[in-house]
């Protein structure tokens, strides 16, 4: 994590296909059982071309969904994209969980914050991953934020950098 806040200009991006990403940690899901009990969807298109590093990118949709797998006691968990502008794709990354409070949002991307340090040693976790997360997507070029979603569960926006030849 402090090579990637360290080295944002010194991380080696290329064209990336997301789709191809995600379509690949989906079918390791079964085999590696980080999803646990939940099932994980996708909408993206193909071809969904990024500016980005495939090890970083595998490493953060991972920890996102290991996130929800361990922590958000729901049962479906999902990617999509929901908005394409001239530079940016803006993805949403979602679970049905019970979600958080909201006084615990702005900290969810605070290096080994957690919510219930009880329950965290029980079920294990660093409070890592969410700020590589973070940090994946910023040195991306990108943003993220979260909140509770309307139907429960947290919701993740994040934007990623078209490929542009």
């Amino acid at each position: 994590m402090t090579r990637l806040e360290e080295g944002t200009g010194n991380i080696p991006v290329k064209e990336i296909d997301f789709h191809d990403i995600v379509f690949t940690i989906e079918n390791d899901l079964t085999a590696s059982g980080i999803n646990g009990n939940m099932k994980f969807s996708y909408n993206l298109p193909l071809d969904c071309m990024i500016r980005g590093n495939a090890t970083l990118l595998t490493g953060m949709i991972s920890n996102l969904i290991k996130n929800a797998a361990i922590h958000s006691g729901g049962t479906e968990m999902g990617l999509d994209l929901i908005v394409e502008s001239e530079r940016y794709y803006t993805f949403r990354f979602y679970d049905n969980g019970t979600g958080v409070d909201p006084q615990h949002l702005p900290h969810l991307f605070e290096r080994f914050y957690r919510i219930d340090a009880g329950r965290s040693r029980k079920v294990g976790g660093t409070g890592l991953g969410l700020p590589i997360v973070k940090n994946t997507v910023e040195a991306l070029g990108g943003s993220i934020s979260v909140h509770n979603g309307p139907m429960g569960g947290l919701e993740f926006l994040f934007t990623l950098e078209k490929w542009k030849d």
